[in-house]
């Protein structure tokens, strides 16, 4: 009897653990969408600094306040969400959302709009001309590499910042008394 529990309990944390991993790949979409389109808006209008600021601060709250949201929505069945939990989930989000956006920048560099990276590395190659050949140099012969470079530090920005920002929102989203349920 108790090998039988014992598989069934595994059986259901792997279902809800697998059910978890896919309402995350879901969410995850939804929330790489502001971030790709305010990142279309950037490149295809090419706004002043004001409106990029604006851009940029309704990208950074959006985001956020859409992770908060998911975390929120996915704790409310739950009796107890733990703090664990909650930064679990999140981090699943913003792990595979920072999947989504490095891929999008790769595409963006190397397919959709390659003439933007193209123009910015030569306003930087000429303007550190002057001040330093080498750098400049080096500059053009990571250029062909530089759509997989954005990529990377995409991935890994995002990446730290679901981190940080995963971690903040799991203590507003946990809820319930954690020492009435083991089970966590």
């Amino acid at each position: 009897m108790e090998i039988l529990y014992y598989t069934n309990y595994t059986t259901n944390q792997f279902i809800m653990q697998s059910n978890e991993w896919s309402i995350a790949a879901l969410d995850a979409l939804l929330l790489s969408i502001i971030t790709v389109v305010v990142s279309l808006i950037q490149v295809v209008f090419e706004p002043g600094t004001i409106i990029s600021i604006f851009l940029w601060l309704i990208k950074f709250v959006g985001c956020l306040a859409l992770l908060y949201y998911f975390v929120k929505e996915y704790s409310k069945p739950q009796e107890t969400f733990t703090y664990k939990r909650g930064f679990g989930f999140g981090f699943k989000i913003c792990l595979l959302s920072s999947i989504v956006l490095a891929a999008f920048h790769f595409l963006q560099y190397a397919v959709l709009f390659p003439d933007t990276m193209q123009t910015a590395m030569e306003q930087a190659m000429i303007a550190m001309q002057s001040s330093n050949p080498d750098a400049a140099d080096a500059m053009e012969r990571y250029q062909s590499k530089l759509p997989q470079l954005v990529s990377v530090a995409t991935l890994f920005y995002y990446t730290v910042f679901g981190l940080i920002a995963s971690a903040i929102i799991a203590n507003y989203t946990k809820k319930g008394d954690i020492f009435t349920n083991n089970s966590i």
